[in-house]
C-alpha cells in the first residue's frame, strides 16, 4: 500500500524524541499515537454484471425466505491499487470482464442450495459474495500491493461485500 504524508516535514517527531523518516508525505490523524500513517489507495477499477439465482434460507424461520425463491443480483468487482503496470493498466479489463462472465455464467439461473460451494453453508448474500470473489481470484491476476471486493447487490438497496488484501 502507498503510504501519503503531507508534505510538512521529511523527519516527523514523536513524543519520546524517536524520529520518523520518510521521503514519501504521510496523513497526521488526530490518535491515541502521536502520529498514525494512513494507507492510500490512488486507483480503482470496477466491472459489474447482473444476473438472477434461486435460494432458500436453511437453519431458521425466516417466513417465505425459507422457500425457493430468485433474486435479481448484481455482482460489481472493485479492484484497487497505488501502482499501474508498464502500459498504464491497473489489471487488463478484458480478463476481468471474461472472468466475471464464466463466473456469472455458473451461478445464473441456479438454486444456489444445490451448488458444491453452499454445501453445509446457508446461501446467505454474504457467503455468496465470498465464494463469487475467491472464483474470480482463481481466474485473475491482480497486482500486488492491492485489495480487491466484490459487492453483490441483492436488489436494489440491499448488498454484502466480502473484500481481500493482496
Amino acid at each position: 500500500m502507498l503510504l501519503i504524508f503531507q508534505k510538512l516535514d521529511p523527519c516527523l517527531r514523536r513524543d519520546d524524541d524517536e524520529y520518523i523518516l520518510d521521503d514519501d508525505a504521510c496523513i497526521l490523524l488526530d490518535s491515541d499515537e502521536p502520529y498514525f500513517l494512513q494507507e492510500l489507495i490512488m486507483y480503482s477499477l470496477g466491472v459489474k454484471r447482473d444476473f438472477i439465482a434461486n435460494h432458500f434460507l436453511v437453519g431458521g424461520d425466516w417466513g417465505s425466505e425459507n422457500f425457493p425463491h430468485a433474486h435479481h443480483y448484481v455482482a460489481e468487482l472493485i479492484i484497487q491499487s497505488s501502482i499501474l503496470d508498464k502500459h498504464g493498466y491497473l489489471v487488463d479489463i478484458v480478463e476481468v470482464e471474461a472472468a466475471l462472465d464464466k463466473v456469472i455464467h455458473y451461478f445464473r439461473d441456479s438454486l444456489l442450495n444445490d451448488k458444491i460451494e453452499f454445501s453445509g453453508l446457508n446461501p446467505s448474500i454474504e457467503h455468496f459474495s465470498r465464494i463469487i470473489h475467491e472464483k474470480l481470484l482463481a481466474l485473475i491476476t491482480p497486482p500486488g500491493n492491492s485489495n480487491c471486493t466484490l459487492k453483490l447487490w441483492e436488489n436494489e438497496t440491499c448488498w454484502a461485500a466480502y473484500t481481500k488484501d493482496f
